[in-house]
């Protein structure tokens, strides 16, 4: 029990500190020696829990689903119209990335092609679709969009195009201000810019007599 335990702490510091590095560096500019450095871990360790970097990859994005997973729910769940559903969904997906290192790190993971098999958007694209084609269906084609899939494709770049802005101001914003992650006032600030423009697209794209609030 004790050596399950230990394990299983040595395991998630060194899926922590793979997201810290994947988040920061990307896929390619990530060796794993830093992140055994990070994690305070001998090599050995690594490739005892993790033959590959593909395979520390999949741990990262699979810890990251397991973030979104009940967020993603409790949208799902709540009452409402879906076109409520889709702008809360999107909302969510952009807080957590600018809230969280598991989400940043899948993100960026999927974005720049890591060699793992996991993607982030797998826990919640189908989702976002399955909304964008009931609030199509909902408002009978009043979304200004060709239709459900290119609506729901919008909804996912606006919630892609996140990550890499939220990195974009935390390397301008001056050294000491929130290096440790995006909690400083330039991303909070890209957070706030990001959704504010959330909600106006919402009235562009899914127009109804009930307003959008911002």
């Amino acid at each position: 029990m004790i050596k399950q335990e230990r394990a299983s702490r040595t395991r998630a510091a060194l899926i922590t500190a793979a997201a810290e590095k994947f988040a920061d560096g990307g896929y390619a500019g990530t060796a794993l020696r830093s992140i055994t450095r990070a994690a305070g871990m001998s090599t050995g360790a690594l490739t005892f829990h993790f033959p590959s970097k593909g395979a520390l990859a999949d741990a990262v994005v699979e810890e990251a689903q397991a973030v979104l997973r009940p967020t993603v729910g409790e949208v799902l769940r709540s009452p409402g119209a879906a076109r409520d559903a889709v702008r809360d969904l999107v909302t969510v997906l952009v807080r957590l990335l600018h809230d969280d290192v598991l989400v940043r790190a899948a993100a960026r993971l999927e974005l720049e092609g890591s060699e793992g098999e996991r993607n982030w958007s797998d826990e919640w694209y189908p989702e976002l679709l399955r909304l964008t084609e009931r609030a199509w269906r909902e408002n009978r084609g009043r979304p200004a969009a060709d239709g459900p899939e290119p609506l729901a494709a919008l909804a996912a770049l606006f919630v892609r195009s996140a990550g890499p802005l939220f990195r974009q101001r935390l390397d301008a914003a001056p050294v000491g201000a929130g290096r440790g992650g995006p909690e400083g006032t330039a991303t909070e600030l890209a957070l706030d810019e990001h959704l504010r423009l959330w909600a106006v697209m919402c009235r562009l794209l899914l127009p109804l007599n009930d307003g959008v609030p911002d």
